[in-house]
């Protein structure tokens, strides 16, 4: 019985005959090898577009470098002429605006609408009133910020390295310096036009030109808009009183050394090198910047931009394209802002057309960053445009002492009191003059580029008034 069970195991163990599988067709030998080589080829294509891209990016930046120009907040610090604390008047112009003061009681909410200053503002006699003590309340400031102007160069104490997150505290409280003085200036030319007032706003001009070095897009609109204040504080008290012929000279060559500087381009370089390294966030940077203190900005500390990547997203490519597509519309960028009115304003189309294509391409920083720019170029042509109306104003205004009447042209004024009729920065064409039955107009066509006959923009202009304006020089008297 033992021999059979053998037997049985035996043949129940012996192996079962192995089938061999048939060899894979033609067909999938060539499907695999086609998948294999596209793969390969997406691989070095990749490898090759990124490499391409590494190196034009390089090179752009170099090229900026070769020229001069700095390419990261650090390099912006470097960048900028070093001014000893002797000769730096941003020092105690800085001492001066600890010295700005408020009401203690309810009449500090009415200082705001008090600031705004419009040619067609009419003060009741409590709003001169609160006009008068606030300025009194603020007389250390003025005192102390007038001798600090008389400096010759400011550098206010910013550190660029940390890129759009560099405070500029010290933009505000110029305005609101600049705002003073204006109303003093107001209040002078009340005065039985005091010439003093020329002086208020002489010292608003230099204000802004404290800021003539600051290569910051912010401080390039905070500039224009001191210069604003000057010119309306000037349009406004032309109706009041007639200066002497040369205190109106005086003033005219104050505001002639202002309209010389296009600072447009010296922005974008700044511009460009505090944005950059945003581009290239570490993990850290991003979280920070993400993180719950970005709710609560009084309570978060500033984070630097030390341009040094994620590994993986700069691998990847994604954000490096776009870094190249930002590098190149601003380099673009600088090159335009350096026209002279109206050809500068085709940056405007410049930057409209960016946004689009960076939107479309999917350049996510650059479709936020860009059309931010789009009407900076408009914004130098309105200030040179109050430039140019409130000169030819002073100088109607010596014609006027000198000769006993308004001049039927201007024409008229070349060459004693002006060199040449000044142009409308945004069609080319001398600027525009009508004589009403009192006082004088001088307009620009605008940036709608339409001639409106000198239609003055309203002071409160509602959103369905779809009228179109002229920027406009008022004197009424």
């Amino acid at each position: 019985m033992s021999g059979s069970f053998f037997k049985l195991l035996n043949k129940n163990l012996t192996p079962l005959p192995i089938r061999k599988s048939a060899p894979p067709s033609k067909f999938k030998k060539r499907l695999v090898r086609s998948v294999q080589v596209i793969l390969l080829l997406v691989v070095l294509s990749f490898a090759w577009w990124r490499i391409a891209l590494h190196l034009e990016i390089t090179g752009r930046f170099s090229a900026l470098r070769k020229s001069g120009l700095p390419t990261s907040g650090a390099e912006l610090n470097t960048w900028l002429a070093p001014i000893s604390d002797e000769e730096n008047g941003a020092l105690p112009l800085s001492e001066a605006f600890a010295q700005r003061r408020t009401f203690s009681d309810g009449r500090s909410n009415e200082v705001n609408n008090l600031l705004t200053i419009e040619r067609t503002n009419i003060w009741s006699p409590e709003t001169k009133a609160l006009a008068q003590d606030y300025v009194a309340l603020n007389q250390p400031l003025l005192e102390e910020a007038h001798a600090a102007l008389k400096f010759r160069q400011f550098r206010f104490p910013i550190d660029y390295s940390y890129g759009p997150n560099t405070l500029l505290p010290h933009l505000a409280k110029l305005k609101g310096a600049a705002q003073i003085f204006a109303l003093r200036s107001l209040l002078l030319a009340e005065q039985d036009g005091n010439p003093a007032w020329t002086k208020d706003v002489e010292s608003v001009l230099a204000l802004g030109q404290t800021l003539d070095t600051e290569p910051i897009a912010i401080s390039f609109l905070v500039r224009v808009a001191m210069i604003n204040i000057a010119v309306k504080v000037t349009e406004k008290n032309l109706s009041r009183c007639q200066p002497a012929p040369s205190v109106a000279e005086k003033l005219q060559a104050s505001f002639a050394v202002v309209t010389t500087s296009n600072l447009l381009s010296r922005a974008f370089v700044g511009e460009l090198a505090l944005t950059a390294p945003a581009f290239r966030l570490s993990r850290a940077e991003a979280d920070a910047l993400s993180s719950d203190n970005a709710d609560n900005p009084q309570t978060s500390t500033p984070q630097r931009f030390a341009g040094k990547p994620n590994p993986f997203l700069w691998f990847t490519g994604f954000f490096e394209r776009d870094l190249n597509f930002f590098l190149a519309t601003m380099t673009q960028s600088i090159a335009l802002a350096t026209n002279t009115p109206p050809a500068v304003l085709t940056m405007n189309d410049h930057f409209e057309e960016a946004g689009l294509k960076a939107r479309r391409r999917y350049h996510v920083l650059s479709a936020m960053l860009l059309p931010a720019y789009s009407k900076f170029a408009t914004r130098e042509a309105s200030i040179q445009a109050n430039l140019h109306l409130v000169t030819t104003a002073l100088a109607i205004e010596q014609y006027r002492v000198s000769q006993g009447r308004l001049p039927t042209t201007l024409a008229e004024l070349v060459p004693h009191y002006l060199a040449a009729v000044p142009s409308d920065p945004f069609d080319g064409a001398p600027l525009r003059y009508l004589r009403p039955a009192t006082g004088y107009v001088l307009y620009s066509v605008g940036d709608d580029r339409q001639d409106d006959g000198g239609r003055e923009r309203p002071k409160n202009k509602n959103s369905s008034d779809k009228s179109s304006y002229d920027l406009t020089f008022i004197v009424t008297r």
